[in-house]
């Protein structure tokens, strides 16, 4: 396992199965530009593509090596808070929603 702040995934993959891509110049038009190719950027322009608007995804990098580069993938079906915390904040019913809601998230994701 790399050490804390190494790139996981990077240091996984061969060199040659690294796609690089040309700088981004010019005038261009799309629906949508998201800024920042991480996990959270990635998702969000292929969900906009998927639905059928153009989209351009800009990285000042490469794709996935910042922080997402760092972690190992884990998608975890729970809120940040405790449950204790978030069910003394709002009650049980609507802890049990959220908790309810942040799985089905996590598994649509």
């Amino acid at each position: 396992m790399p050490g804390y702040g190494r790139e996981y995934w990077a240091e996984r993959t061969a060199r040659h199965r690294r796609r690089s891509y040309p700088a981004f110049r010019g005038k261009h038009a799309a629906d949508v530009v998201v800024i920042g190719g991480g996990l959270t950027g990635s998702t969000a322009a292929y969900v906009f593509a998927n639905a059928g608007l153009s989209v351009i995804l800009l990285e000042a990098g490469r794709l996935a090596s910042g922080s997402t580069a760092g972690g190992v993938g884990a998608i975890l079906p729970e809120p940040s808070g405790s449950f204790r915390a978030v069910e003394a904040a709002v009650g049980r019913r609507d802890a049990r929603s959220a908790w309810a809601e942040t799985q089905k998230a996590a598994a649509d994701f």
